[in-house]
């Protein structure tokens, strides 16, 4: 799945097809899922999700543990130095139906311990709040974000660096007909790094630090009881607080599916292209096709394929490079062994294309094998190793380590 790409105009051409053809391919097949009868599964009730019940409030408490053991190269350089790291987020899910509303809360915090490099521990914040209400044929919803969080946000920035995240976003959702809807949503995101957060050269404040307001609509076609398709216009435009050169507008149309739990297909997928208007001088507008996918194929009852991926346009933490094209392709199976046994492979590929400097594009990819248990119905113990490497033109950014250690999952 590792290939080189072509250098120039022909080269970009290739590649942005075959970026658009595979969600396309995988949305088509989705095209033959078979429609059941039924219209709802029970699990997607938050009644039959919750595990715990306290009069009108339903909770869900759940904990996971993704890392329990070494990290060969704990900052992404070229000369490894790794540590024993253990890695985890408890978290409590909450609904509470109010009449015809329905408010629905998640809180956790991701803590990370390293037993050496004692600068890297964290306790990483997140909460969100919703709320519901469905009318005749109007429903009206929104809710708020917020993430103080040191996680890398992307396989291109090394440095954990502290950076809170907030959002606010509401819709209108009318049905205009049977299997018809169309909604109406806005949404704006603060995003903040610490003022003393440097990498590289740059200020994260700096080139980092921005306000994204966003405008859709969507129109809503529930083809069967498993299978819905979206069709969708967005308007973005990016505020850099300390970087007015870096602001940006950007015009979005896409086109879509969605398919239930319960069908062969299940999941979500759509494609589309993205007019990318540059109000700097420094940076020139483009137009790219812009992509995304995460589909699970279920093979008979014992196996699950699991393929995701992404085209983007994202923004970059370089000086000099204000933004790069991401391209990412995901693959899973998960095959139930001998009850109560389970093995999970993963490989992804990421391509970060920079758009200033035609000659510089770094890849980094990843594999990784679990092995699982299953404790109980909620609960799920396993060994996972995992393998990252990161290629470039620059020696500085290449490196490559080694993960492994014991998982744990409860209640999701």
């Amino acid at each position: 799945m590792i290939w080189r790409v072509a250098q120039g105009s022909q080269g970009r051409m290739s590649h942005a097809v075959l970026s658009a053809s595979v969600p396309a391919l995988v949305l088509l097949c989705g095209l033959m899922v078979p429609v059941a009868a039924q219209a709802q599964a029970a699990d997607d009730d938050f009644r039959s999700q919750a595990r715990m019940r306290a009069g009108s409030l339903y909770l869900r408490p759940a904990v996971t543990l993704d890392k329990f053991g070494f990290d060969t190269n704990v900052f992404n350089t070229p000369e490894e130095r790794g540590d024993f790291v253990v890695a985890g987020t408890p978290r409590l899910d909450a609904w509470l139906p109010v009449r015809r509303a329905l408010v629905s809360t998640s809180a956790g915090a991701r803590m990370e311990y390293y037993r050496k490099f004692t600068g890297e521990r964290s306790i990483n914040p997140d909460a969100s709040a919703r709320i519901k209400i469905p009318l005749r044929r109007v429903t009206v919803e929104g809710g708020g974000d917020f993430l103080r969080t040191r996680q890398r946000p992307t396989y291109e920035l090394d440095l954990r660096a502290r950076r809170v995240v907030t959002g606010l976003d509401g819709g209108v959702t009318v049905d205009v007909a049977p299997s018809i809807a169309v909604a109406v949503e806005a949404a704006r995101e603060r995003t903040r790094f610490d003022a003393d957060a440097f990498f590289a050269g740059s200020a994260l404040s700096e080139t980092l630090n921005r306000d994204e307001d966003s405008a859709r609509v969507a129109a809503r076609w529930r083809r069967t009881a498993l299978s819905t398709f979206v069709f969708a216009t967005e308007y973005r435009r990016a505020q850099f607080v300390e970087s007015p050169e870096r602001d940006s507008g950007n015009a979005i149309v896409t086109a879509g599916a969605e398919f239930h739990p319960r069908a062969l297909i299940s999941g979500s997928g759509e494609i589309g292209v993205r007019r990318f208007l540059a109000h700097g001088s420094d940076v020139t507008d483009l137009t790219r096709v812009v992509a995304r996918a995460d589909l699970t194929y279920r093979i008979r009852t014992s196996t699950a394929l699991t393929f995701d991926a992404e085209r983007d346009i994202r923004y970059s933490f370089r000086r000099d490079d204000p933004f790069y094209v991401l391209s990412h392709y995901g693959i899973a199976v998960r095959r139930e062994l001998r009850d109560p046994f389970d093995v999970t492979g993963r490989y992804s590929w990421n391509l970060y294309d920079y758009q200033s400097d035609t000659e510089r594009r770094d890849t980094a990819w990843s594999a990784e094998l679990t092995i699982g248990y299953r404790l109980t119905a909620a609960a799920r113990i396993g060994f996972r190793i995992r393998y990252i490497e990161r290629d470039s033109a620059t020696e500085r950014w290449r490196y490559d380590g080694l993960e492994g250690g014991m998982v744990f999952g409860y209640g999701r």
